[in-house]
This record gives C-alpha cells, structure tokens and sequence, in this order.
C-alpha cells in the first residue's frame, strides 16, 4: 500500500479503493485521464474548492477523508489553509475573530479539543 502522504498518492490510493480504472473516474468527474494521472504523479494540483468537492463525491469519502483530501489539497499547494477552511473563514467574520484571539491565547491541544467536543455537540 502506497503512503498517503501526498494529494496524488491519496487520489490513487482511494479511487483504486472504490474500484475505479483511472479512465473510469476520470470521466466521472469531467477530467481527461491524463489529468487525472498528473494530479496522481504530484504535477497538477486542482485549487477549486468545488472539483475537491466533485473528487470526494465521486469516491463517497466519509467526513475525516474529506477533511484529508482538502489538507493535502491545501499541503501541496503550499496554501496556508485548506479551500474549504479559507472560504469559511472568508464568509464567517467571528471565525476569523475567533482564530485570532485563540492564536494570542495560546491555547493549547487540550483546550482545542474542548472546544472541538462543544462544537461538535452543536451539529
């Protein structure tokens, strides 16, 4: 099994999970294969928030894959943050404000996830 280290790895390793030829997925989402196959060697990055979308739709990625699609997006780009993130961010000023002063409060892993559990229990 390949590591999952990378945008491209992730993509091949979880299509191949699903079953899916290259030539199969990517006509699923509207891609040449030869697209695909630079997006699984590392040399194409897609940066559009909804084509992530459209790539874990395709594979049906549960939550926590998505998350990791959209990380790995953002880690291979060199972005700060991954799409998704940014246009929350964007979108909702009080996240923005919320990020910022956890930042000058140093909050440390155990408090985030303090935080993380309240957040939760409001979905």
């Amino acid at each position: 099994m390949k590591t999952l280290d990378s945008f491209g790895s992730y993509i091949s390793e979880k299509r191949r999970e699903r079953g899916l030829s290259l030539r199969r997925f990517a006509e699923l989402i509207g891609k040449a294969p030869s697209y695909v196959c630079d997006i699984e060697k590392g040399k194409k990055n897609p940066v559009e928030k909804d084509f992530l979308e459209k790539i874990a739709n395709v594979l049906n990625l549960l939550e926590n894959e998505k998350n990791k699609l959209f990380d790995l997006s953002a880690n291979a780009r060199r972005d700060v943050a991954p799409t998704d993130l940014t246009e929350y961010i964007k979108a909702t000023p009080l996240a923005a404000i919320a990020l910022r002063s956890a930042k000058s409060s140093k909050i440390t892993d155990e408090q985030w996830r303090k935080i993380i559990d309240i957040i939760q229990k409001v979905k």
